[in-house]
C-alpha cells in the first residue's frame, strides 16, 4: 500500500505500509522507515543516511563516505528528535485535515496509515532508549558479534560466551563462562525474543544462532535445540499454518573443531532442519599471524570443517581480518590469505566476510603491537586492503565466486 498525501503548500508526503514496515517520504530527500511496532530503523536526509540498531546505536554516512560512523550520543539523539518531530507533525496534519490523500484512496488504507503513525509517535527518543535496554536484556547485554549482512536476522542465543576465549585481539567475551541453553531455558528465551519483536517479526526471514559457537553442545545437543526452534519457527516455509513464524533459513557461528566432532550424517540432518550456513573464523591464511592471534585451531582443522560442511550440503562463511600484523605483515597476509581461500574450493553459496581489525586496547594483541612498535595500517590503508582482497577473489572459481561482504564489530541488529 502506497499513498500520496498533498498539502495546501509544501512538498507531498508519500507513505507506504507493508507487512513489517512503515516508510514515510517527505519531499525528494527525506525518507524514514519504522518497523511494525513503531521503532525507527533508519532513514535518509539530504544525501546522508542513518541506520539504528535495536541496542540504540546509530551509524551514519554521507553519500560516498566509507565506512559509516557510529554517532555519539548527542548526534544520535538529535537525529532521533528530528525523526520523531517529523512523523508527529505529519500525523497531526493528517488528523487536522491539512493533508489530503490522493483521490480514490481507500479509507481503510488511510486508517492503517494513521495507526502505523501512532505506533511510530509512541517511540520517542526516550522510549527507544528504554526499548534498547529491553532488547539487550534478552541476551544478558549487548550482542557481541554477528555477520553484518545478517542485520535483519532474529538473533537467538543458543549458547553463551566463548569456550576458547583466548584470541589475542578479542575481549568480547572476557569474564564470561561458556554455556549452552537447553530445553525450557531455550524455549523461554525464544518466546521472549518473539514477544519483543511482536508484529515486527514479519520483517525477519532468517535466524542467527550465537554466541561464539553454536556447535558447542555437540550434534545431539544441537539437534535437540533445533527441535525447540521448530516449535517456534516454520523453517524453510514462506508461510505458516499455525502460530509459528516462517523462516527461510538459519545461520550460525561455529568453531572448526566443534564442527569436526559432527559426522557428515549429523550435519546433513541439520541442513534438512534448516541450517544454511556456518561461519568460521579464518582471519588470516598466514600461520605465524594465526599464532600471534592465538587462534583456536590449525588451518588443517578449518580446511577439514569446510570440506565436511560442503559435503553435507551446507554453505560456509569465512571471516577475514584486514590490517592484521600492520605494515610489516601486510604483503604476506594478503598473499597467504588469498592462497588459503583459493584452496578451500568455495562456491557461490559461500560468503567471505571482510572485517577491519579493531583490537581492544587492553588486548594481548595491542600489547604485542606496542612492544614490537608494529606500525598499524591507517584506516584508508585497511579499506584498501579489503578492496585488494575483493579484487583478488572476484573470479576464477570453479563453482562460482563466493560473495565478499563487510563484517564489522560495530554492525547493528536493526
Amino acid at each position: 500500500m502506497f499513498v500520496v498525501f498533498h498539502a495546501c503548500s509544501g512538498a507531498p508526503v508519500r507513505i507506504s505500509v507493508k507487512p513489517g514496515t512503515l516508510t514515510v517520504a517527505l519531499g525528494a530527500d527525506t525518507v524514514d522507515t519504522f518497523d511494525a511496532c513503531g521503532r525507527w530503523l533508519g532513514g535518509v536526509e539530504a544525501g546522508r543516511y542513518w541506520r539504528r540498531g535495536l541496542d540504540h546505536r546509530v551509524v551514519g554516512a554521507g553519500r560516498g563516505e566509507r565506512p559509516a560512523r557510529l554517532l555519539g550520543a548527542g548526534a544520535r539523539d538529535a537525529v532521533l528528535d528530528r525523526v520523531h518531530r517529523g512523523v508527529a507533525q505529519i500525523a497531526a496534519d493528517l488528523a487536522a485535515g491539512r493533508l489530503a490523500a490522493t483521490p480514490g484512496t481507500s479509507p481503510c488504507d488511510v486508517a492503517a496509515i494513521e495507526q502505523a503513525l501512532t505506533h511510530a509517535i509512541a517511540f520517542d527518543p526516550a522510549s527507544l532508549a528504554a526499548d534498547a535496554q529491553r532488547f539487550c536484556a534478552l541476551y544478558g547485554g549487548p550482542i557481541a558479534a554477528f555477520p553484518g549482512e545478517l542485520y535483519r536476522a532474529v538473533y537467538l542465543q543458543t549458547t553463551r560466551g566463548c569456550a576458547w576465549n583466548r584470541c589475542s585481539y578479542c575481549t568480547l567475551y572476557a569474564g564470561q563462562r561458556a554455556s549452552v541453553l537447553k530445553g525450557d531455558t531455550l524455549d523461554q528465551h525464544i518466546a521472549a525474543v518473539r514477544a519483543y519483536f511482536g508484529p515486527a517479526l514479519q520483517l525477519r526471514r532468517t535466524a542467527f544462532l550465537g554466541d561464539a559457537d553454536a556447535f558447542l553442545p555437540g550434534a545431539a545437543g544441537l539437534l535437540d535445540q533445533f527441535a525447540v526452534l521448530h516449535r517456534h519457527f516454520a523453517v524453510g516455509s514462506e508461510t505458516s499454518g499455525d502460530d509459528r513464524h516462517p523462516l527461510a533459513a538459519i545461520d550460525a557461528f561455529g568453531a572448526p573443531d566443534s564442527v569436526l566432532r559432527c559426522t557428515a550424517a549429523e550435519l546433513g540432518e541439520l541442513a534438512r532442519l534448516g541450517l544454511r550456513r556456518v561461519y568460521l573464523g579464518l582471519e588470516t591464511g598466514c600461520e605465524p599471524l594465526r599464532l600471534l592471534l592465538q587462534r583456536r585451531e590449525p588451518l588443517t582443522d578449518l580446511r577439514g570443517a569446510v570440506e565436511r560442511l560442503h559435503a553435507s550440503g551446507l554453505a560456509v562463511g569465512l571471516t577475514v581480518l584486514a590490517g592484521v600484523g600492520g605494515h610489516a605483515w601486510q604483503e604476506r597476509h594478503l598473499l597467504e590469505t588469498t592462497r588459503e581461500l583459493r584452496q578451500l574450493d568455495l562456491n557461490d553459496r559461500d560468503i567471505i566476510s571482510l572485517s577491519p581489525l579493531d583490537p581492544d586496547p587492553h588486548s594481548a594483541y595491542a600489547a604485542w603491537a606496542a612492544a614490537e612498535a608494529a606500525q598499524p595500517l591507517a584506516e584508508g590503508e585497511v579499506l584498501a586492503q579489503i578492496d585488494t582482497l575483493k579484487t583478488a577473489l572476484a573470479d576464477g572459481w570453479s563453482g562460482g565466486a563466493p560473495r565478499c561482504a563487510p563484517y564489522d564489530l560495530a554492525a547493528l541488529i536493526s
